[in-house]
C-alpha cells in the first residue's frame, strides 16, 4: 500500500533534515519516493544544494523532491472559480487573480490538495511531506475539515438560484455571480476536500511524525502538538528525538543543564521589576475582536445542525490567528502601558504570513464587499428567500468598517521604521543562514525594518575539542559567510550557554552579554528600501539575496507588482512616473532598478 509520512516539530529541531533522511533511507530500499516541503520558507533546496522548479524533480534512484508553490497549483487547477473571483474583484477595483489566491488559509488549502492529487496519481509508493513547524501544520492538518463544513454551510445555492439572483446582483450590487464553470470548479473543491479529509484520517495510509530535541521547552510543545494531533483524529505513530549529546561525551561544558517552570497567561503576568510576559489566546482574543459579527456568523454557520465544531473554532479560521495576535499587539502600543513590546514570532513561513496580512486583508476587504446597507435593505429579503441565508443587520456593516480601520493602524504601526524594528535570529549552519537570507529578502518587499541580526547557538572553542572537532571549520565559515552577506547590518552573537535559556537569572546574563555597549531599544539600522531618481527616470527597490531568475515584474496601469520566488507585492507607482510604461529593469547589487 502507498503511504504518506508528514514530518512536524517545533521550529528549529532539524524536521527537515529527519524527513530528507527517511526519503533517502524509502528510496535506498527500492521503494518510489516522493519527499515535498508544504513549509513556506522552503528549504529541500538547500539540504540537497540544488535550485528546485515547480515541479517534482529527481535527485537520487527512486527519490524526487518537490517544493509546492500554491500559487502555481491555484492556476493549474482551479482557474475558472479563481477567474471569476478576480474579475468580480476587478469590478470593484483593479485586484489580482493571485492575490486573491494567497490571502489567508489559501496556500495551506492548495499545498493539502496537490498532495491529494499526488497520491491518487499512483506514481509514487511513498510521500514524505516536511510541513511547517507545529502552529502551522495543525492549522494545514484541520483545514480540509474546517473548510468542507463552511462550504457545505455557506455554498447551498444550487444552479437554479445563481440563475435566479443573476439580475438582482447584477443591478442592485454590481456583481456578476458564479458562471457554470466557477460552479463546477467550487463543486470539484468541495469533493476534493471531503476526499483528502478522509485520506489524512486514513490510519492505514497517513503517519503522522513528530521530531523534537531533549530541551524542555521543545518537549512540552511536542506534548501539546501531540494532543492536538490526537483531538483532531490524526495518526501520531513515530517520535524522532534529535541532538542528543552522545553518553561517552567527555567535556565539562556540558555538564550543567538546569530548568525551572513559570506558567504565562493571556494577560500580562509580572515576572520581575518593569519585566511582564504573556502568551496571545488566539481563541480568547478573536472572540473581543468580532463584536456583532461573531453573532451574525453564529448564526450563518448554525443553519444545518450535525456539527461537532464549535463556533469559537471557526470564528479562528486560518489566518485570522496570526491577524488577531497582531490586533493585540496594536492594542497594547495604542494603551502606551509598556515602553517597550518584544515580540516571540513564529518561524519563518508563518511570520511572513503574519506580517502580510494586515495590507492584504485590509485591501481584501475594501474590495470584496460593495454591499452597501442600502442595497442589504432593498434585497435582503429575496436574498433570504432564495439562498435561505440571512443577511446582515446594519451593526455588522459597522463592525466590518471598525475592522478595516483597525488594520489600516496596524499596517501603518508595523511600517513605521521609528516604532517597529524586525530582528532576525539565526545559527552558524548553512541551511539556517539560507533561510534567514530568504527571510531578509520578503521582509525588505514588504517595507519592514530589519535592524539587526542575532547568531544563536555559536559553540565556544573549548566545546570543539574531541567529538565536535569536525564542526570547528564549519562553525567558521558560517560565521565569516553571516559576517560578509550582513554587513552593513549590526550584528550580535550568543555563545551555547551550559544551560538553557529559561532563567530571570540566565537571560539578564545573555542580554547583558548580547547587547554590551547598544541599547537594545534604540532603532539600529534604518535602510532606504526604494529611492527614486528623477534625472534617470527610475526607481530603485533593494531586495537582499534576491536571485535574478526568481524576481517577476509587472505593470497594472498605475501599480507594480514585484514578485520573489513565492512571495509578491503590489505597490503603487511614484506620482513622478505616473501614466507612463516600464521601458527596462535590471538587478544588480541588490538592487532592482525599474525605468519609466
Amino acid at each position: 500500500m502507498n503511504r504518506i509520512y508528514i514530518f512536524t516539530g517545533k521550529g528549529g529541531v532539524g524536521k527537515s533534515s529527519i524527513a530528507a533522511a527517511h526519503a533517502i533511507k524509502s528510496a535506498t530500499e527500492g521503494k518510489k519516493t516522493l519527499l515535498v516541503s508544504t513549509d513556506m520558507a522552503h528549504n529541500l533546496g538547500d539540504i540537497f544544494e540544488r535550485r528546485l522548479g515547480k515541479e517534482a524533480e529527481n535527485v537520487l534512484p527512486n527519490l524526487d523532491i518537490y517544493e509546492i508553490d500554491p500559487e502555481y497549483v491555484m492556476e493549474n487547477n482551479f482557474s475558472s472559480v479563481m477567474k471569476y473571483l478576480g474579475n468580480l474583484l476587478s469590478e470593484v477595483d483593479d485586484y489580482s487573480l493571485q492575490d486573491m489566491g494567497m490571502m489567508p488559509g489559501m496556500e495551506e488549502l492548495f499545498s493539502l490538495l496537490k498532495i491529494a492529487d499526488i497520491y491518487n496519481n499512483e506514481r509514487y509508493e511513498r510521500i514524505i511531506v516536511d510541513c511547517a513547524p507545529t502552529g502551522e501544520t495543525l492549522a494545514l492538518l484541520k483545514f480540509p475539515e474546517l473548510l468542507s463544513w463552511y462550504m457545505e454551510k455557506l455554498f447551498p445555492i444550487g444552479k437554479v438560484g445563481v440563475r435566479m439572483l443573476a439580475p438582482i446582483s447584477k443591478s442592485v450590487f454590481k456583481v456578476e455571480m458564479p458562471n457554470k464553470n466557477a460552479m463546477n470548479d467550487i463543486e470539484k473543491m468541495y469533493l476534493k476536500l471531503v476526499e483528502l479529509q478522509e485520506l489524512l484520517k486514513n490510519r492505514d495510509i497517513t503517519s503522522i511524525r513528530i521530531v523534537t530535541t531533549p530541551e524542555k521547552m521543545v518537549v512540552e510543545e511536542t506534548k501539546r502538538n501531540y494532543m492536538y494531533m490526537n483531538l483532531y483524529n490524526f495518526n501520531v505513530d513515530g517520535l524522532y528525538i534529535n541532538r542528543i549529546l552522545p553518553q561517552n561525551i567527555k567535556n565539562d561544558f556540558f555538564d550543567q543543564w538546569i530548568i525551572i517552570d513559570r506558567k504565562i497567561d493571556k494577560e500580562p503576568t509580572r515576572l520581575a521589576e518593569n519585566l511582564y510576559a504573556m502568551e496571545i489566546d488566539t481563541v480568547y482574543e478573536s472572540e473581543k475582536s468580532w463584536g456583532n459579527l461573531k453573532d451574525y456568523f453564529k448564526q450563518l454557520l448554525t443553519m444545518k445542525s450535525g456539527s461537532g465544531i464549535e463556533v469559537e473554532e471557526l470564528l479562528v479560521f486560518p489566518g485570522l490567528e496570526e491577524l488577531f495576535s497582531m490586533f493585540k499587539i496594536l492594542e497594547m502600543y495604542e494603551n502606551g502601558d509598556y515602553d517597550t513590546i518584544i515580540v516571540d514570532c513564529a518561524p519563518t513561513g508563518e511570520t511572513l504570513a503574519l506580517l502580510k496580512y494586515p495590507e492584504r486583508l485590509s485591501g481584501m476587504i475594501k474590495k470584496v464587499l460593495p454591499v452597501k446597507k442600502a442595497g442589504v435593505k432593498s434585497v435582503g429579503p429575496v436574498v433570504e428567500k432564495v439562498m435561505k441565508i440571512p443577511m446582515p443587520k446594519d451593526n455588522v456593516f459597522d463592525d466590518i468598517e471598525y475592522l478595516m480601520d483597525k488594520m489600516q493602524r496596524l499596517q501603518d504601526l508595523m511600517l513605521n521604521k521609528e516604532v517597529v524594528s524586525l530582528r532576525v535570529v539565526t545559527t552558524p549552519e548553512k541551511i539556517v543562514i539560507n533561510e534567514a537570507k530568504r527571510n531578509f529578502t520578503c521582509l525588505y518587499l514588504y517595507h519592514y525594518n530589519v535592524d539587526a541580526v542575532i547568531v544563536n547557538h555559536i559553540y565556544p572553542a573549548k566545546a570543539m575539542d574531541g567529538y565536535f572537532n569536525k564542526w570547528i571549520k564549519l562553525q567558521e565559515d558560517a560565521l565569516q559567510e553571516i559576517k560578509e552577506s550582513f554587513s552593513e547590518v549590526p550584528r550580535f552573537y550568543v555563545e551555547l550557554q551550559q544551560q538553557e535559556l529559561r532563567t530571570l537569572d540566565v537571560l539578564r546574563q545573555v542580554g547583558n552579554h548580547i547587547f554590551e555597549g547598544s541599547d537594545p531599544d534604540d532603532v539600529l539600522f534604518k535602510k532606504e528600501i526604494y529611492s527614486i531618481d528623477n534625472e534617470k527616470k527610475c526607481l530603485k527597490i533593494y531586495l537582499p539575496f534576491a536571485d535574478k531568475e526568481e524576481l517577476r515584474l509587472e505593470q497594472d496601469k498605475n501599480e507594480l507588482i514585484v514578485g520573489v520566488r513565492n512571495e509578491r507585492r503590489k505597490f503603487p507607482i511614484p506620482d513622478e512616473f505616473a501614466g507612463k510604461e516600464i521601458v527596462g529593469a535590471k538587478f544588480e547589487e541588490g538592487y532592482l532598478t525599474i525605468s519609466f
